[in-house]
């Protein structure tokens, strides 16, 4: 079920929490990796914040919430976010406000901003907000990301004017920390106060337990003593949505080749979002309608091998991580130009 969009009123907070920030153009004083922290009053976890700007490009604030979040910021930080788009949509969470003129500005936008009450005339300059949630397209936020978005913008501008006054602020705590903008018995006293804070660990994605007669099943598979697997659940088919009102989500496709002869078997499309849920036993189903099993597993993303392992371990064959899988990289390319022949044809 999709989350609930913002109010008419709640809407129009943001907007107008967009306008000050705006006005008050805080990318002056603050450079774009001058990163704080907001703590969000509802989920109770940072959203590390990056006000941006000051390169003369965009002009805005990304916020960048929870463990996803930070995880989506330190890709960006060290250049390893992937270069293909649906790629990157599998691992980016972030809220953006932007500013866009009325004439460029999308369908859902503008729908928003009129149903809060705003006439919008040519010439005129309004707040545009993208949310990136891990697994789906690029989407308007939702009613609790309006209301988080609307909190960091107005303390956002107040960091701004403290880094004015202070330029080392941000550099007093320990290494690893985040000086985060935290509240003071909300909603009673409406205040909010400085602390450091070090972001939560990371956990680990663990994979869940097969039952017996399924682990019996794949334990008894012949196994071929030359075959290695090549496996990805890799994007190429691009996104896809049940209707227009409906957030798009990011197609991947569960695909085993042999790495020697470059067989390919049947593949699994899912939705991303479901990745972590449904892959292990999609993979189980597939392995099952092969009939036997390799020597070994090769994988290129971590959390696919984690989600794997237990399968792995119940057929006997070794499950390892490498940087490079010749046969995925050249079925995802074909893949990928065989959408874009599709897409080309369709606009045509």
């Amino acid at each position: 079920m999709q989350p609930a969009p913002p109010t008419p009123a709640e809407f129009r907070e943001l907007v107008e929490a967009a306008i000050r920030f705006r006005e008050s153009t805080p990318w002056e004083q603050v450079a774009d990796d001058q990163e704080f922290g907001v703590l969000d009053p509802e989920a109770d976890e940072i959203g590390y914040a990056s006000i941006v700007g000051q390169q003369g490009l965009t002009h805005g604030l990304t916020l960048f919430p929870g463990q996803s979040g930070l995880a989506s910021l330190r890709r960006m930080q060290f250049e390893l976010l992937p270069e293909n788009r649906d790629d990157v949509l599998l691992e980016m969470r972030s809220l953006l406000c932007t500013y866009e003129p009325t004439t460029t500005l999308g369908s859902r936008d503008r729908l928003l901003l009129e149903l809060a009450g705003f006439e919008l005339r040519r010439g005129e300059v309004w707040p545009c907000f993208v949310s990136h949630e891990p697994g789906y397209g690029s989407w308007t936020v939702n009613g609790a990301e309006a209301r988080l978005l609307t909190i960091a913008l107005d303390q956002a501008l107040l960091m701004a004017r403290a880094l004015a006054q202070d330029s080392l602020l941000l550099d007093r705590g320990h290494p690893g920390e985040f000086l985060v903008r935290t509240p003071v018995d909300l909603p009673a006293s409406g205040a909010w106060t400085d602390c450091w804070m070090r972001p939560p660990d990371t956990r680990d994605i663990r994979a869940s337990q097969l039952d017996e007669l399924t682990s019996a099943r794949l334990a008894r598979l012949p196994r071929i003593a030359d075959c290695e697997w090549e496996v990805d659940a890799m994007t190429g088919l691009g996104l896809f949505a049940e209707r227009p009102s409906v957030r798009p989500c990011v197609l991947r496709t569960l695909t085993i080749i042999e790495r020697g002869s470059g067989f390919m078997h049947n593949s699994d499309a899912f939705p991303a979002p479901d990745f972590v849920r449904d892959v292990a036993r999609l993979f189980t189903e597939r392995v099952l309608s092969i009939g036997y099993r390799p020597r070994r597993i090769l994988v290129r993303d971590y959390d696919l091998r984690e989600l794997l392992a237990e399968v792995a371990k119940s057929m006997d064959c070794k499950l390892l991580r490498v940087q490079y899988l010749p046969r995925i990289e050249a079925a995802q390319k074909l893949l990928r130009e065989h959408m874009n022949e599709r897409r080309d044809a369709a606009s045509r």
